[in-house]
């Protein structure tokens, strides 16, 4: 999976990880993936990927909100889905 990583990035492809348990997600993975979305689970698995969080954020987290760590989007922490789409989405008439 590191070496599919690293050599789609180099080819900008993306690859999309997704689990129930971020404890699935092999922690090798965690050095070549930019992005990371955690839903309401346990911190320490959350922390165990690297991103800063307290047990307090995690257990307070309401439906369709998400802990994230974006590449070079340091001041981004608490995301909600599903996301606005507020001038993005044409209406007609």
């Amino acid at each position: 999976l590191d070496t599919i990583c690293r050599q789609g990035r180099s080819q900008e492809i993306g690859v999309i990880f997704s689990s129930q348990n971020p404890n699935d997600i092999p922690k090798g993975l965690s050095n070549v993936i930019n992005t990371k979305i955690f839903f309401k689970s346990d911190a320490s698995a959350v922390k165990y990927h690297g991103v800063s969080v307290s047990e307090n954020e995690m257990q307070n987290l309401k439906k369709g909100f998400a802990v994230a760590d974006i590449h070079e989007m340091p001041q981004l922490k608490m995301l909600k889905f599903p996301l606005a789409f507020a001038g993005v989405v044409k209406r007609g008439n």
